[in-house]
């Protein structure tokens, strides 16, 4: 025992006894702080093993403060503390073989292991089958493999002299590289790098999810952390701090944990939500998206400044696309520190770059002799002769765990004996080509109807599965409860993790095993589990205001039970949250599942749908995509204003394209198309809109007059639909805001300041009534602007600073870069030297937090040019 503690650096005491006490982290470094409670639990995991599974063998893990002192006689130290007492309680209340641990650290298992509720309010830690292909995948013997080893290791030596590596590893399910991945871990164990694995989620989930799960393994709080939990990574002591992320950032990243811990939570649920929290970021759309995106690049820069770290990322075959994006800058920044990105898919992996740190690594078949020594790991108690081996390798294609559940299967049906020391194959027997197919059916035929009814009901719900929604599947007649502790007890099934106030949920141990599940039910029974369960959720969300799953996940089932509308309608409601989040690739992502429905709808809903993605793919700046979209709503048959109508918004969704593009003379030409057919279709609120966007687009092609009077006829539109009361109050001031800003903007281009001043107070008046702080902020920065042209740098700077506290309140830092270079500029020239080189300081730091390189530019200039004449 002592020795398989050893190599992981702890301080045993007691070892002569029959109980010792294992110290973690005593000759740690403060950052290694998050990962000792993972440690200690992989520590009790490897006696364990390495004991045989001792039937005496009985364990308790407790984190807190340790008493450690010397021993004048030279023995053992002595070891004090509550943690320790508290661990010794829980070993106490162990059973034979069990390691437990308490509420508060229930979520720091680490990964590969999950907590369950045992007794007292203590959870056992088992190893979490889920993580891997079945349920001792990841512990077989990795055979064949050398040379896949070999080029690992050649990938962490390079890291760790300080040339970072992303390691590619491909392979098809069951092949093996969950398993490959673990044994080069454990190769690499001694190394100075710390690990810290996730897996991206095959039921789906929110934006940037992974990197959520990423976050919570990094700093130690673990993927089951209530919100109290997640809170108190922020804060001036907090861990989020301690990396030296400022408070914007750790804002953002708080707002993101909070957000996806309320997206899960129940009905009933007696906890805040993440807006009472008041912990979810402020903006626009477009804002969120940037900062967020910023926030979580910034967390995992400082990770990787750290050194020495390897983030594991496995399955991203079922990573988000805000993910990926993220993922793919990680990818680039790693190659600059010394840092490991282990990826693993069963496609391609980026197949098109070859950045210099990047090493592939495809796991394809096992070739036939290593095959062959797994078989006979995997058949310890006799020998194997050809008879036996061949057709069971032939029909396992030299897949592992293919070759794993065809033996688990012949085992089950009993048709493996061994006689005079060799094994035997009945006549006759089965051998499922298939995979999985044969181990499940063989557990399945093994199990009552009560449990075969929940286990294939829990196989419609998806990879995880809320108790409840089992029962009310599975009817009246069926007892769920005692049919989920023997689906639990044989492996099958496991219980998740849950937050505080979260439903009890079970999951499958293996997704696989789900997958064939599945496709034993036939179609129609299918459909009919699809449907009720839609229709179930649907309630709940009507009754309660609250889902119990994700829209997306709502759609899904929906679309399975084969009922267009409705999957179509929450697709929409779906990409609409996602919209107004700045995922606008996301969101069109999800437009463009329901509109593979567009045949099945009427013609306003196929309208309504097209209009939505052609919107969203304008966002993303696809304009092949999007003239695809338009020219499907050019078939569908509509009545002369509803096509104008539909027309105006295609256009002006190419035009946005264009301006994004950087073609503002093409996109002129396409706005002012778009104006006129909604013009012709007494349109007026989308050819006021219109107005603004065609001057802004004139504006960038420097056509000022032109631009005037774009934005001035609108402007005159804008008020009418105010005075008439045509919408609702905050977006009719908002509108005008926009408008008399834009026109306020013109007239300073013509160097006509003081009506400039004008509209610019008038922007700031209708602003602040729309309670709209962005847009009081830039009214107020053009106030200062125009003090400024006129040498009243005094109130230059107080309008500019007036700006500045409303531009962090809205929470847009590429605004407050702007206008702390604008506050440099003015406090210079009022002799505040100290205080400009401050403000060029934080714009410098603000844009390069958001990643806008021509910010970091400007500020950087502004500071030398200080220096100079300092």
């Amino acid at each position: 025992m002592t020795r398989a503690l050893s190599r992981f650096d702890a301080l045993v005491q007691g070892a002569g006894g029959t109980r010792l006490t294992a110290i973690f982290g005593v000759h740690s470094p403060p950052e290694a702080a998050e990962s000792l409670v993972a440690m200690a639990v992989e520590a009790a995991f490897d006696v364990r093993r390495e004991t045989s599974g001792a039937r005496w063998f009985k364990g308790g893990v407790a984190a807190g403060v340790f008493l450690v002192t010397a021993n004048a006689a030279g023995g053992p130290p002595t070891v004090l503390g509550a943690a320790a007492q508290t661990a010794a309680r829980a070993a106490d209340s162990a059973r034979s073989g069990e390691l437990l641990v308490d509420e508060s650290i229930k979520g720091r298992v680490g990964d590969g292991y999950v907590a369950t509720p045992a007794r007292g309010g203590l959870f056992v830690v088992r190893e979490d089958v889920a993580a891997v292909a079945v349920a001792t995948a990841a512990l077989r013997a990795v055979v064949g493999r050398e040379a896949e080893l070999e080029a690992f290791g050649k990938a962490v030596t390079t890291a760790l002299e300080g040339h970072g590596q992303v390691v590619a590893i491909r392979g098809d399910a069951g092949i093996g590289k969950t398993a490959f991945v673990r044994e080069a871990m454990a190769r690499n164990r001694d190394t100075k790098l710390r690990w810290y694995r996730v897996a991206c989620r095959s039921t789906g989930g929110v934006p940037l999810g992974v990197f959520r799960d990423l976050i919570l393994t990094y700093t130690g709080v673990g993927r089951g952390a209530n919100a109290d939990a997640l809170r108190t990574l922020g804060g001036d002591r907090g861990t989020l701090a301690g990396m030296g992320l400022p408070a914007a950032d750790q804002q953002q990243i708080l707002g993101l944990l909070l957000a996806s811990t309320g997206l899960r939570q129940r009905a009933g649920s007696s906890g805040p939500s993440p807006t009472e929290s008041g912990s979810l970021p402020k903006g626009t759309p477009d804002v969120i998206a940037r900062e967020g995106g910023a926030a979580i690049r910034n967390f995992l820069t400082a990770a990787l400044r750290k050194g020495n770290v390897a983030f594991v990322v496995e399955d991203l075959q079922w990573i988000d696309p805000s993910s990926a994006a993220l993922l793919a800058q990680v990818a680039t920044a790693v190659a600059r520190r010394p840092a490991l990105l282990v990826l693993t898919a069963r496609a391609g992996i980026w197949s098109d770059w070859n950045a210099p740190h990047f090493t592939r690594i495809h796991l394809g078949p096992l070739p036939a002799p290593s095959a062959r020594r797994l078989l006979e790991g995997m058949l310890p108690d006799a020998e194997v002769p050809d008879s036996v081996a061949q057709p069971i390798l032939q029909r396992a294609g030299g897949n592992p765990l293919f070759l794993e559940s065809i033996v688990e299967a012949l085992r089950s049906a009993g048709a493996l004996s061994v006689d005079a020391g060799r094994y035997h194959l009945a006549e006759g027997a089965k051998l499922v080509a298939e995979g999985l197919r044969g181990l499940v059916e063989a557990r399945l035929r093994s199990l009552d109807d009560g449990a075969q009814s929940v286990l294939l009901r829990a196989a419609v719900v998806g990879n995880e599965a809320e108790v409840s929604d089992l029962g009310a599947l599975a009817g009246a007649d069926v007892d769920v409860e005692s049919a989920l502790r023997i689906l639990v007890g044989r492996g099958l099934l496991e219980e998740r993790p849950r937050a505080e106030g979260e439903a009890r949920k079970v999951g499958f141990a293996n997704d696989g095993v789900r997958e064939v599940l599945y496709e034993m039910l036939g179609p129609s029974d299918r459909k009919a589990l699809h449907l009720a369960l839609a229709e179930r959720w649907d309630a709940i969300r009507a009754a309660a205001g609250d889902a119990p799953a994700s829209l997306e996940e709502i759609a899904r089932h929906w679309e399975l039970a084969g009922e267009a509308g409705p999957a179509v309608a929450r697709y929409r409601e779906a990409a609409k949250l996602l919209l107004t989040r700045g995922e606008a690739k996301a969101a069109g992502k999800l437009l463009e599942r329901a509109a593979q429905h567009l045949p099945k709808l009427d013609a306003g809903s196929a309208v309504g749908l097209l209009l939505e993605l052609i919107e969203a793919l304008a966002q993303v700046g696809d304009l092949a995509a999007v003239d695809k979209a338009i020219a499907y709503l050019d078939r569908l048959p509509l009545d002369a204003q509803a096509k104008g109508r539909a027309q105006a918004r295609c256009e002006r969704a190419r035009g946005a394209v264009q301006r994004r593009a950087g073609r503002p003379a093409e996109a002129a030409l396409v706005l002012q198309s778009a104006l006129d057919k909604a013009t012709a279709a007494r349109e007026p609120e989308l050819s006021c809109d219109l107005y603004l966007d065609l001057s802004a687009a004139l504006e960038d092609q420097n056509e000022t007059q032109k631009a005037l009077q774009a934005a001035l006829t609108g402007l005159e539109m804008a008020s009418a639909l105010a005075e008439k009361g045509l919408g609702d109050e905050v977006t009719l001031r908002t509108r005008l805001a926009a408008y008399l800003n834009a026109v306020g903007r013109l007239y300073l281009r013509r160097d006509d300041a003081v009506r400039a001043a004008d509209y610019f107070r008038g922007s700031l008046a209708q602003a602040e009534k729309a309670n709209d702080n962005a847009a009081s902020a830039r009214a107020l920065a053009n106030l200062g602007h125009i003090a400024a042209r006129r040498e009243d740098f005094r109130a230059a700077a107080a309008e500019t600073m007036r700006a500045l506290r409303l531009s962090q309140e809205s929470g847009d830092r590429m605004s407050q870069a702007r206008i702390h270079v604008n506050l440099g500029h003015y406090l210079v020239k009022l002799g505040r030297r100290d205080q400009a080189e401050e403000s060029y300081r934080a714009a410098q730091t603000l844009s390069e937090a958001i990643g806008w390189s021509e910010g970091v530019a400007v500020a950087h200039q502004a500071l030398e040019a200080l220096a100079r004449t300092g």
